[in-house]
């Protein structure tokens, strides 16, 4: 039917869209790993990130805040 159609469309693009954002995430990892590895950082906390900060959504209104 029409309404289980529109439900597989919808599970099918929030499927990419988790895909799409998991990419980014470890493309993200590579380049920080990269950049630690270039400035001989150990953890994190030493380039003032934590795991939160990339685990997390962004919110625009802590950004402003900082």
């Amino acid at each position: 039917s029409k309404k289980e159609r529109k439900a597989e469309e919808r599970r099918k693009k929030e499927e990419e869209l988790r895909r799409l954002k998991n990419l980014k995430r470890g493309e993200i990892n590579r380049k920080l790993d990269e950049i630690k590895e270039m400035a001989g950082i150990k953890d994190l906390k030493a380039m003032g990130l934590s795991e939160t900060d990339l685990d997390g959504d962004f919110d625009p209104a802590k950004f402003d805040a900082a």
